[in-house]
């Protein structure tokens, strides 16, 4: 294929906002329907046994997306710094990377708010975030397509068999900032694309990491190193006499000679679109970076996702502390307002600082210590009717690196051990388990990392020590009680309602009124702890609006005795 037809073909791609769309595309060109010119992704016919048994939930999938754009970010920084990701003189953390790289503030120890998005001015996020890109297209009726755009390494179109379209390969298992471990791919996400499970990757290598000395020695050289490669993923099967489907994407280049082992489509270009810009997608020109293009990606909710029911406020979960911030774009027509639908994602702990719609409540952070190992909890109190802007189910979530890796729901503080049944719906408790060793972390969490590892001796022991901690924890015992007595002053606020029942049921049974005989008034039971001074002056009425006899209670009956005296035919 021509370079200026692969272009165009290319930008058809991105365009395409559907399945069917893509199809007949690709059907036009004679690309769709020749098994010879689709590989099988990560060369293995059984692929499907990994990249169909990962995240359970869409939107856990697709931030496997967002958590590769931030190693891919890293990657490029530290090798642009001339220091091989793999070598001994690489950041040891993740934190250490951003401290050293983006914040460029590293002095040999890394400081408590190092590398922490949460410390970072406003203005610094947006434009850190302004490498990262989520947003989403496609027409009113049907189910949005997630883009994930980066200006990360990149990679080269001879490099896409051993990066993008890898399976089971050690790209990133030796290099300890990257959150990316297992060489899944992040192919979580293929199976909440439509029917056809259709994905679109676009990629182009950084032009200084070409040639560069700190780019592994096994990474590909080729000719055309410096053009953008592309290719479409899909799920094979239907119709074929075979157990299990399988995920296959477009390389028909010399598959002529060597069917299903060819090399993806490639273009040589300067720049292509691959970032919104504001909320008009494909605007924002690049000259390197990568796009991947969810079709007709299977959301909970098709609704915009700024809002509360949106994927960014399910990302700002998932990635309670991201290393990097991104900005989110609302991009379709119809779910666009007057604003400009654009947002900058910086995490659940960025969205919290000094957020008015917290509880004071000390500590703040609690520290457990499970076989020698210290995690660190940080516990987010909500008042009443604030948390559903901030989580759905979720009660205590566990992280490491600032990721997501499983969760337990709220009725965990409703247990008799944790004994916060009043709070149960306006807590969120995060557990960092970033200190854990790998082998501990493997046995704790699944390699999908969006849930535990059920019956896990060392899971079970961690949540014994969280629920003694919080039954435990004076903080909430007074946020407790102060909750109770706040429902009980509520309920007793206007019992006049009570009242005129009850005077009702008295005066329709004389039997239940010689029982309860003369009652007064219900009486909230609790009183003031501090009863303030009035600052008021007094400020008298010219007369007397009320009467109220010595000794005697509001409300209370005044019984008088007549005497009788005969005298005189008087009778007093």
């Amino acid at each position: 294929m021509e370079n200026e037809d692969a272009k165009e073909l290319c930008l058809a791609l991105i365009r395409a906002d559907g399945e069917e769309e893509v199809v007949k595309v690709l059907q036009e060109r004679g690309l769709w329907d020749d098994p010879r010119y689709w590989r099988y992704y990560g060369d293995d016919e059984l692929n499907w046994n990994r990249a169909g048994n990962q995240q359970a939930r869409s939107d856990f999938a697709v931030n496997e997306k967002l958590v590769n754009t931030v190693d891919s970010r890293l990657m490029l920084e530290c090798m642009l710094a001339g220091i091989p990701p793999e070598g001994l003189d690489a950041p040891q953390s993740t934190r250490e990377a951003v401290n050293r790289f983006i914040e460029k503030t590293w002095t040999g120890t890394l400081k408590v708010s190092g590398g922490r998005v949460e410390e970072w001015p406003p203005t610094f996020r947006t434009q850190v975030a302004q490498n990262i890109s989520v947003f989403v297209t496609g027409p009113k009726g049907q189910k949005p397509c997630v883009n994930v755009a980066d200006l990360g390494e990149g990679q080269t179109p001879e490099a896409f068999p051993d990066t993008l379209m890898s399976l089971g390969k050690h790209n990133k298992i030796r290099v300890n900032f990257a959150q990316g471990k297992f060489g899944q791919g992040s192919t979580g996400a293929i199976r909440f694309c439509g029917t056809r499970k259709l994905q679109l990757v676009v990629s182009k290598r950084h032009p200084s990491l070409i040639g560069n000395g700190a780019v592994p020695t096994t990474y590909p050289v080729h000719e055309t190193d410096d053009y953008w490669g592309f290719t479409v993923v899909r799920r094979e099967g239907e119709g074929m006499k075979i157990r299990t489907p399988f995920l296959a994407y477009l390389a028909p280049l010399g598959a002529e000679e060597a069917p299903r082992k060819g090399r993806v489509l490639r273009f040589k270009a300067d720049e292509m679109p691959l970032f919104p810009m504001g909320d008009s997608a494909y605007e924002r020109m690049v000259g390197y970076g990568t796009l991947v293009k969810l079709y007709e990606y299977d959301l909970k909710t098709v609704s915009n996702i700024l809002r509360r029911s949106g994927l960014r406020p399910k990302i700002d979960l998932l990635l309670p502390e991201p290393a990097l911030p991104m900005r989110f774009h609302e991009c379709r027509d119809h779910q666009k307002s007057g604003s400009e639908q654009t947002e900058t994602m910086s995490g659940l702990f960025a969205r919290l600082h000094n957020n008015t719609n917290l509880e004071d409540v000390k500590p703040a952070a609690i520290s457990l210590t499970v076989q020698g190992r210290e995690l660190i909890a940080r516990i987010f109190a909500f008042k009443p009717g604030t948390s559903d802007t901030y989580r759905n189910t979720e009660g205590v979530i566990f992280t490491i690196n600032g990721q997501t890796q499983g969760y337990i729901k709220a009725n965990f503080f409703a247990r008799n051990r944790v004994n916060l049944q009043r709070l149960a719906k306006d807590l969120l408790v995060v557990l960092d388990c970033s200190s854990l060793s790998a082998m501990e972390q493997d046995d704790m969490f699944m390699p999908s990392r969006d849930r535990l590892v059920e019956d896990n001796p060392f899971a079970m022991e961690i949540e014994k020590k969280l629920e003694t901690a919080l039954h435990d924890h004076p903080g909430l015992r007074d946020l407790k009680n102060a909750r109770a007595k706040l429902d009980v002053e509520e309920q007793l606020a206007d019992n006049k309602p009570l009242e005129d029942v009850l005077k009702r049921v008295l005066k329709s049974s004389p039997t239940l009124a010689r029982i309860f005989g003369k009652g007064v008034r219900l009486q909230n039971p609790f009183k003031p702890d501090n009863v303030q001074p009035i600052d008021k002056p007094f400020v008298g009425k010219p007369h007397p609006t009320y009467f109220r006899f010595a000794g005697k209670e509001q409300g209370e009956d005044l019984t008088r005795e007549l005497c009788a005296e005969v005298g005189d035919g008087v009778k007093g």
